[in-house]
């Protein structure tokens, strides 16, 4: 099971970028003016791996239904980026504690950044890992269901198809998607999945 992990290790050296947001994105990611980046809102995330059943498995959250551009979205377990936090490492960490309950992960490191236009959000994504199965505490605030999965299953590109979905902003969308556990993967997490999974197929 080591071999994964040094497989990410060496894939985070070398991202494969945007090119890989691309495959799983509704439009084609342009570069926003340094000014927009620069005064966006700096969020984090963290694609946290853990042991189960000899496999590598991860965690998704679905958001709760609220007034809000990311109402029961699926996302990874992450939020913005608070003053207390040291850097965006560290937010990640913190947000997966108060979200789901885990902590103690080991941080592999970065992916590439992903910038949310409707929320004005760039977002930070991180991939740490843990020794063994972890138990999740929801904070009902903010997560309404975690949805587990072997990592593996990424690499089904069978699971990868064109949803409809609704929208704050602009009413319904056909995206990209994946189909994980019957859940809709759009938007964001779904570029920093695609990312992830270029990573694992090495």
């Amino acid at each position: 099971m080591d071999q994964l992990l040094e497989k990410v290790k060496s894939g985070i050296a070398q991202l494969p970028g945007v090119e890989a947001h691309h495959k799983m994105s509704m439009v084609r990611f342009k570069q926003e003016p340094q000014h927009v980046l620069d005064n966006a809102r700096k969020s984090a995330v963290m694609l946290l791996l853990y042991p189960k059943n000899d496999q590598w498995y991860s965690v998704l959250i679905q958001r709760p239904t609220y007034d809000g551009v990311h109402s029961g979205q699926i996302a990874l377990p992450g939020g913005q980026m608070e003053n207390e936090d040291l850097d965006l490492e560290a937010t990640a960490i913190r947000e997966t504690l108060e979200e789901v309950g885990v902590d103690g992960m080991q941080v592999l490191g970065k992916l590439t950044q992903v910038y949310i236009k409707p929320s004005n959000f760039i977002v930070h994504p991180f991939v740490g890992w843990l020794e063994s199965e972890p138990q999740f505490d929801l904070q009902e605030e903010e997560v309404a269901e975690v949805v587990t999965f072997p990592v593996e299953i990424l690499l089904d590109d069978s699971i990868v198809y064109k949803a409809t979905v609704p929208t704050k902003n602009y009413g319904e969308l056909k995206v990209p998607a994946f189909d994980i556990k019957d859940k809709v993967v759009w938007g964001a997490t779904a570029a920093i999945l695609s990312e992830f999974k270029e990573i694992l197929k090495g």
